[in-house]
């Protein structure tokens, strides 16, 4: 599976001029939290819901008391921003971008194709593929049954209970023995 199958087009991005409380108005009238940076068409970085609230006044009062909003209201997207973002390419398969989201500890990546940006992938857009595709594979969550058994009464009702519940759901049985000690 590629990541373009993923895209909600056209993709929503922002210009590194425009003010933080603008940007963050975009985002919640989007729903979102990633917004790919660009100018004069170009892609040059990308800005997160986290970006802006870092940059923010505190939530707590007694802290915020200290904190200078002048200069915060003046902020733009360019003061807050990630510079040189990692970007896809819409042909980028979804296990290749996992794996990059994890090693390189990337939230969301733009797709880029032919200098254009096609839209954004999250982690989240990552984790709903491939807990589908697990899901696919085992509807019930359940994969593996492990049976421990021993000579003892009883242990062999249990071990035809884990087989009873592996036929159910599919999976496969690793039955133990376990020797008393």
């Amino acid at each position: 599976m590629k990541i373009k199958t993923l895209l909600t087009r056209p993709a929503v991005t922002i210009e590194p001029a425009t003010r933080l409380r603008d940007a963050r108005a975009l985002m919640r009238r989007r729903g979102i939290r990633h917004l790919p940076v660009l100018e004069d068409g170009r892609l040059i970085g990308m800005l997160a819901e986290r970006d802006i609230d870092r940059a923010d006044a505190s939530s707590v009062p007694e802290i915020a008391t200290h904190d200078w909003l002048g200069p915060l209201a003046d902020l733009v997207v360019a003061d807050v921003m990630a510079r040189g973002p990692v970007a896809l390419h819409p042909e980028t398969p979804v296990a290749e971008a996992a794996r990059l989201a994890r090693e390189r500890r990337v939230d969301a990546f733009p797709v880029v194709d032919s200098d254009e940006v096609a839209g954004v992938v999250t982690r989240s857009d990552l984790l709903a593929v491939l807990s589908g595709l697990l899901e696919h594979r085992h509807p019930t969550g359940l994969g593996h049954v492990l049976a421990a058994t021993s000579l003892r009464p009883g242990a062999r009702r249990a071990l035809g209970e884990a087989l009873r519940i592996a036929a159910t759901a599919g999976a496969a049985v690793t039955a133990l023995h376990v020797l008393p000690a």
